[in-house]
């Protein structure tokens, strides 16, 4: 079944699940609607109740948005498909719906779904077609884009060539090591310092590629060459899961955009198998008592034994057992059909008596107690007396405690407007200019009769002008030339810039933005930024100037 269209503003996500109750514990996917402006959903399936071959479940769709989404949100449309293999079980839809306090930011509804013992996976997909009311989008313009690309790159420059490093991060497995800078990880990566120590060396358990890219986009605001390749399954997946562990939301920003065909996979690696227990009753006769016992293997290190007897003591009976022995918790299913052949051909219309489930510790065993299925001996035949085979058909669904979980798109994807993304990245170390963390430096204005001194970052400072030194009072003759010895930034440095030019010069080393700029200040700015090599200063200083003389 196609559910999925082609509608600009409308959001589709898929979610399949592979073994969907078993284990029977709740389920949850998120996933994002880009569109205008990125939002945040939690879809969860909780099991009720169960009968045979009958499921209940209680749907959730939550919105799960942040701050300036306080009042809720309402959805000019919600419509939710649940499909069963490809047959579609129901389509609940409702029109303007507000989601808000009253009912906790969510919409639920509960449903029963039939599913038979197969010795296949069952497969539930849940399809929701999401549509938010357009606001118009902010102004992408966020300032002038050449000096965002040259602040961008500067910043680039600085994770290639990480002077003044003060932190390690290392992959998955340490197999590869990124020196990097304290302040500009807290003012860019989201609860990066809530999940890992401030220490020198840090283990972050993301893979070296994928971390890598995510390195470059918090400096530079770039999209990694890897990023994102949506075929790419594992690393996609692995993308999405950093993404929820430190509520990057600016990352989600960029990456679900217009990226609204999103598909979850959720499955429950096990063991199916069913197993044919005869019972060789003959009409008139009472049933035989007969047991059988069969070890089921995951892998070589996890089995379960079934064992299965049937008595005939005041009626047909049977009970099981289930045993563990596998050295960490396994989830089993079991169900029962009874199966009869007469005269040698099979009778359709197989008659399932019994489910359940049942969770089991290692070296655990779970057992039935009495299962009543038949009544009395008189059914098992006809009253031809003709010959009726019976046989009961086990259904074991195995499951270990693993679940495998896959993202990925569907729809052809356009990410974030650089502008944005520059802007985003220029709004971030605004913010760092003023919190000041983590500074290593002090900047001074020249000598005056009133001096200024700003707390700084000399791995910003060395990034941005690439001739730093040419910028200071009484230059030291004897500092050689850049490519022949590094010269170090000492800890207090006074420049060449009167107290009212330095913060200029500061917030465009930062942000890559010039809120003002006074006439007088120009010529003295213009000279500073030629001087040091940090030409983008100098020509947005010159198109400012430009702008006014129109």
């Amino acid at each position: 079944m196609a559910f999925f269209n082609h509608f600009p503003d409308h959001c589709f996500f898929r979610w399949n699940i592979y073994n969907p109750f078993v284990p029977w514990q709740p389920l949850e996917a998120t996933f994002y609607y880009g569109f205008p402006n990125v939002t945040r959903w939690k879809v969860t399936l909780k099991p009720l109740d169960r009968g045979i071959n009958c499921w209940q479940y209680a749907f959730s769709l939550k919105f799960d948005g942040w701050s300036n989404h306080g009042d809720g949100i309402v959805a000019e449309n919600v419509l939710v498909f649940v499909v069963l293999g490809d047959d579609l079980i129901s389509s609940p839809e409702v029109p303007n719906y507000h989601f808000c306090r009253r009912n906790r930011f969510r919409y639920e509804f509960q449903e029963k779904v039939v599913m038979h013992p197969q010795e296949n996976p069952h497969r539930l997909g849940i399809i929701i077609d999401l549509l938010l009311p357009f606001r118009a989008r902010r102004d992408a313009e966020r300032n002038d884009v050449p000096s965002l690309r040259s602040l961008s790159a500067d910043m680039r420059d600085l994770l290639t060539d990480p002077r003044y490093y003060n932190m390690i991060l290392w992959s998955t497995d340490h197999d590869q090591s990124f020196r990097v800078h304290y302040y500009i990880i807290e003012a860019r990566w989201s609860n990066f310092f809530r999940r890992h120590p401030a220490n020198f060396n840090v283990d972050t358990d993301i893979s070296d590629i994928l971390l890598w890219d995510i390195l470059t986009y918090m400096y530079s605001g770039v999209l990694g060459m890897h990023w994102p390749d949506w075929t790419d399954e594992i690393y996609t997946t692995e993308l999405f899961q950093v993404m929820e562990r430190y509520k990057l939301y600016h990352l989600y920003k960029v990456l679900v955009k217009s990226d609204l065909e999103q598909l979850r996979e959720t499955r429950h690696p096990g063991l199916i198998e069913s197993r044919l227990f005869p019972l060789d009753v003959v009409v008139g006769r009472p049933i035989n008592s007969a047991s059988r016992t069969w070890t089921l293997y995951l892998n070589s290190d996890n089995e379960v034994v079934f064992r299965i007897g049937v008595w005939n003591e005041a009626g047909n009976w049977l009970s099981y057992s289930v045993q563990s022995k596998c050295p960490s918790t396994v989830h089993v299913e079991v169900n029962l059909k009874l199966e009869k052949k007469v005269g040698g051909s099979a009778v359709e219309g197989a008659f399932h008596f019994h489910g359940r489930a049942c969770t089991l510790d290692p070296d655990e065993t779970v057992d039935s107690g009495p299962v009543l299925f038949l009544g009395c001996p008189e059914t098992f035949g006809d009253s031809h007396g003709t010959e009726v085979e019976h046989s009961i058909r086990c259904y074991l669904n195995v499951v270990s405690g693993e679940k495998a979980e896959r993202v990925q798109s569907v729809g052809d994807d356009s990410l974030q407007d650089e502008s944005e993304r520059f802007g985003v990245l220029s709004d971030h170390l605004q913010k760092l200019h003023e919190e000041r963390w983590n500074a290593d430096v002090r900047i001074l204005s020249r000598p005056d009769r009133i001096i200024i001194m700003e707390p700084s970052h000399r791995g910003i400072f060395v990034a941005r002008l690439p001739e730093w030194w040419k910028g200071l009072v009484n230059v030291p003759v004897e500092i050689p030339m850049p490519d022949m010895v590094e010269i170090h930034v000492p800890r207090s440095v006074r420049t060449t810039l009167g107290r009212d030019a330095l913060p200029i010069l500061l917030e465009y080393m930062y942000t890559g933005k010039v809120s003002h700029i006074p006439r007088h200040l120009a010529p003295e700015i213009s000279e500073f930024a030629i001087e040091t090599g940090f030409l983008s200063f100098h020509f947005a200083v010159e198109r400012i100037l430009r702008w006014r003389n129109r």
